[in-house]
Order: C-alpha cells, then structure tokens, then sequence
C-alpha cells in the first residue's frame, strides 16, 4: 500500500470489511462502518480509509457511507481505488 502512503496521514485508519451475501443489503455493513467510526471517533482519529477496484461493485456502497474522497492510482498491472472518509 505503498502507492497510497501520502495519504495515510489524513486517513490514517484503515476498515476492511466482507460480509456473506445473504446479509448483504441488510444494514450490517453500514452499522459496522457507523460502530467503527464511532469507536476512532473516541480515540481521536480523524480519517478512515480502504482500498478497493474502481470498478467494485462495493464503491457505491462505501460512496454511501461517507467515502467520499477518492484517488485512483496504478499498481503493477492493475488500478487501485483508495476511498477516504473524514471523521
């Protein structure tokens, strides 16, 4: 994640979730962002970040629940979609 080192210091948390697809659609995912923000909030950690493909089905999900910063970069053979959210 090197690729993304200038942005760990204004997002310097990082969440990563999966959930089984017969929860998906549920609100677990969002009531797992919302706990986790909640718990960095308390320690005074001010930006949350992952990374995903720019064209995941999951950026829609993560744009709906306040990612709302994101940088695409190359990495070997690939692109990288970094999604940060400030707290």
């Amino acid at each position: 994640f090197g690729v993304f080192a200038d942005l760990f210091a204004k997002f310097p948390a990082h969440l990563h979730i999966n959930a089984h697809p017969d929860a998906r659609g549920r609100g677990v995912g969002s009531a797992l962002i919302s706990h986790f923000v909640d718990l960095l909030r308390r320690e005074g950690i001010h930006g949350v970040h992952l990374v995903t493909s720019p064209d995941a089905r999951n950026v829609k999900f993560y744009r709906d629940n306040g990612f709302n910063h994101e940088t695409v970069r190359e990495f070997k053979t690939h692109k990288l979609l970094f999604m940060g959210r400030l707290i």
